[in-house]
Formats: structure tokens, C-alpha cells, sequence
């Protein structure tokens, strides 16, 4: 049964793994509830899509069905240069926007008590960010999603 529904259970799987948890935190959010949950639980929820189509994949396909689901993660459909320019067009479009805001007349950010749990102190505030995002960007959006809506 699952095998014929498997997108039908993908996606109940990934709601449910999703929204579980930011459901009661965007009732919080308005003070509609108490109901707290911990902020590693709100991370893990950007795994939904990829947890649903593991499960869902090894329960029809097997360990055969998880080796390509996640085959697919290397392969390299375009030349290195566009996934370099995937990776960082954002943090340009970030940095472009933050100047022409200072060029027209605006305050740039104050990052001066910006705290990154990495890196000493004296690590300049750019290199940190980059790094931030990069981890980010690739361990929590990039395979919490992509695993999930493109490779299921």
C-alpha cells in the first residue's frame, strides 16, 4: 500500500515532521499557547522532506532505493562554477543590498555585538559570517530540503 501511495505518505510525512514542531512555535509566537519547544527540535524540522523520503524510500525501495536517493547528492549535473555561483550569489545579493543601502544614504547594520559561537574573537566579523552561512546554507536548507522535494 505504501508503495502505491508513496507520494501521497512523502508528503503527510513531511508535514508531519515539519510542522509538528513549527506549528506550536508559531502559536507561541502569538502568545496563543505556552507550548515551547527546543530550538534544536526547530532545526531539526528543515529535515522533514529529507527524513520522509528516507523513510519512505527504504520502506519501498530498500537499501538499494536510500544508495540512489542519496547518489543523487553527487552528482554534478552543470560545471562547478554554477554550483559556486549557487552557493554564493546569496550571500552577494546580502552584501549588495546592505551597500546600496549605505550608498543612498542608510545606516549600515551594527554587527558589533553580533556573537558567533565559533571562532576567536579577534576573527574578522565577514569571515565568520561567510562560514555561518555556508554551514547553514549546506547543512541545514541545502540536504533538509533538497534530499526530500527534489530527490524523492
Amino acid at each position: 500500500m505504501i508503495k502505491k501511495y508513496a507520494l501521497v505518505f512523502f508528503f503527510f510525512l513531511a508535514y508531519l515532521f515539519t510542522w509538528s514542531n513549527w506549528f506550536p512555535q508559531a502559536l507561541a509566537s502569538r502568545g496563543i499557547t505556552s507550548i515551547q519547544v527546543p530550538g534544536f527540535l526547530a532545526i531539526l524540522s528543515g529535515y522533514g522532506p529529507a527524513l520522509a523520503a528516507i523513510v519512505i524510500v527504504s520502506l519501498t525501495y530498500g537499501r538499494q532505493g536510500l544508495r540512489e536517493l542519496f547518489g543523487r547528492l553527487l552528482r554534478w549535473r552543470v560545471g562547478i562554477q554554477w554550483y559556486l555561483i549557487a552557493l554564493f550569489m546569496p550571500a552577494f545579493v546580502i552584501l549588495l543590498a546592505i551597500n546600496i543601502n549605505k550608498w543612498t544614504g542608510g545606516t549600515a547594520p551594527d554587527f558589533s555585538s553580533a556573537v558567533f559561537p565559533f571562532g576567536p574573537p579577534e576573527t574578522p566579523f565577514l569571515q565568520k559570517l561567510v562560514i555561518l552561512f555556508l554551514v547553514f546554507t549546506l547543512g541545514f536548507d541545502g540536504l533538509g530540503e533538497e534530499i526530500g522535494w527534489r530527490g524523492f
